[in-house]
């Protein structure tokens, strides 16, 4: 979200908006050219820390790794980077039980994973 950076580094503290599925901590998150930016350590939503914020809401996220006008700058999309393992196991057992909106995400994932790491999820 534009103007709400909290804090430029060690953590990057900045609010968020999902857009698409959740967002839960200790989650290793990608920007839109599939290059990891760094970890979700923390989510607070209203002052409080929650375990995971869902489509729709807002919150303050701190994030190891990045710092704020090099790797990541406002206004730019984050993925949650699912392991080859993850995403094998769900395609496998859990895929009859997804939406369609959550399987039109995890094909998203796929492809902007891709445009850095060529056979992610084959």
């Amino acid at each position: 979200m534009r103007g709400f950076v909290f804090r430029r580094n060690d953590p990057a503290v900045f609010g968020v908006e999902v857009l698409k599925g959740k967002l839960r901590q200790k989650v290793t998150i990608m920007n839109s050219e599939g290059k990891v930016v760094g970890t979700v350590h923390q989510i607070q939503e209203e002052g409080k820390s929650v375990p995971e914020i869902t489509r729709g809401k807002q919150a303050a996220i701190s994030v190891t790794g990045p710092t704020i006008g090099r790797q990541i700058n406002e206004g730019d999309i984050f993925y949650t980077l699912l392991t080859e393992v993850e995403l094998k196991t769900i395609n496998e057992k859990y895929l009859s039980s997804l939406s369609s909106d959550d399987v039109d995400l995890m094909k998203e994932i796929i492809e902007t994973r891709r445009k850095s790491t060529p056979f992610y999820g084959y």
